[in-house]
């Protein structure tokens, strides 16, 4: 197996690239900060909904408090990441 890492410059740029691979019958990983998904939503909805192209992302939570959970904490953004995808119906873990 030969593991690579592509980089892209903006979030929507690396949903598309990794569908893309995935119909080219690999099985690509994003990696990626909360903001970023928020701001991809629409490549989200379009690929992986829509489209129904499995899109595998690992999202941290940049500047999360960790003795909180992420719903609670004081981070905006990081307490927008999980009622957003719940929303949306797609599935994580948390």
């Amino acid at each position: 197996m030969v593991v690579a890492a592509l980089l892209a410059v903006i979030l929507l740029e690396a949903i598309a690239v990794a569908a893309g691979l995935w119909v080219g019958g690999q099985r690509p990983v994003l990696s990626i900060q909360h903001v970023g998904l928020l701001a991809a939503l629409n490549a989200v909805k379009g690929i992986a909904i829509d489209a129904r192209i499995p899109t595998c992302m690992l999202v941290g939570y940049f500047g999360r408090d960790v003795a909180v959970s992420a719903r609670a904490n004081a981070a905006r953004a990081v307490g927008l990441i999980e009622p957003t995808l719940d929303t949306w119906g797609i599935p994580y873990f948390p």
